[in-house]
């Protein structure tokens, strides 16, 4: 018993359109086309998904303890985020203070406030080093 007609085609070896190709035109200046060429391409990153990945970087070293609250904060999400307590008052620690009252605060990632994660983010790293975390042991 048949179907419906893809699998009648599929029996049959019957070469079927493709229909569900997806097609996306676009109308604008040149410079905004190619822009947007090199969007979907994956040629550029987009400035959330740089702030999000940049946020998750800071979770975990702040997590690890690496990074440290200045202020008296608690994540209620996360508690694991803020349970080394507080630490020295440096800048990159500071600056991991400004970015989780931010995140607390439901910051919308539009083009301004991605730019000043952006800034939180890079402060971290020339402040007090690249720290990648490859392995955190727990116990």
């Amino acid at each position: 018993m048949r179907h419906g007609l893809m699998e009648a085609a599929c029996e049959r070896r019957i070469p079927m359109p493709n229909w569900c190709s997806n097609r996306m035109y676009f109308s604008g200046e040149p410079a905004q086309i190619a822009e947007i060429k090199r969007l979907a391409s994956g040629a550029v990153t987009p400035l959330y998904r740089r702030a999000t990945n940049e946020g998750i970087q800071l979770f975990l070293a702040g997590s690890a303890g690496l990074l440290q609250i200045t202020e008296n904060i608690r994540s209620e999400q996360c508690p694991g985020v803020t349970a080394a307590g507080r630490g020295a008052v440096s800048p990159e620690n500071i600056a991991f203070t400004r970015w989780l009252t931010h995140l607390q605060n439901g910051v919308l990632l539009d083009e301004q406030n991605c730019l000043m994660l952006h800034e939180l983010w890079l402060l971290r790293i020339f402040m007090k080093g690249d720290h990648s975390i490859t392995s955190i042991e727990i116990g």
